[in-house]
């Protein structure tokens, strides 16, 4: 029968840490050839003639959408509500 007390268990550890390493190693070297390849790839491809008519880095000059406080929404809202109510009531 084999005896457990006899087995250094600092030993394994060392052993499946460095099997580990050189794993993630082996994964990582494997990620950076496929990118260098992809790279490559994409680099020997002809470029496509994009003429947008503006440059992409550009400001754009229409500004993004600003909300109208609550006051503001409520006197709308009201406003609206006095129309509808006008129009209901010549009919």
């Amino acid at each position: 029968m084999y005896n457990t007390s006899k087995v250094n268990r600092n030993e394994i550890g060392k052993i499946f840490r460095k099997g580990l390493q050189q794993n993630n190693h082996l994964i990582r070297k494997r990620r950076i050839e496929s990118y260098d390849d992809l790279i490559s790839n994409l680099s020997k491809q002809p470029k496509k003639e994009t003429n947008w008519g503006y440059s992409p880095t550009s400001r754009t000059p229409i500004r993004p959408f600003k909300p109208q406080r609550l006051s503001e929404q409520k006197d709308d809202f009201y406003t609206e509500l006095d129309e509808i109510i006008k129009e209901l009531e010549d009919d």
